[in-house]
């Protein structure tokens, strides 16, 4: 997942397919990750936690 980049960091959003067309807020770092990081995320639309990995500098 390609993180969204700005004047104060990089952004990290859920790469999932939602049903609501929702792209949640992650994480946000100073740098891009150079490796994975596998996360949990508590989704707001189907209330569990998932995981997501991320810095694989792979596309969504």
């Amino acid at each position: 997942m390609k993180p969204l980049a700005s004047s104060n960091g990089f952004t990290y959003r859920c790469p999932l397919d939602c049903p609501f067309r929702k792209r949640c807020f992650i994480i946000k770092v100073a740098e891009e990750l150079k490796s994975p990081l596998t996360v949990l995320h508590k989704c707001c639309v189907i209330k569990r936690d998932i995981s997501i990995t991320i810095g694989d500098n792979s596309t969504d």
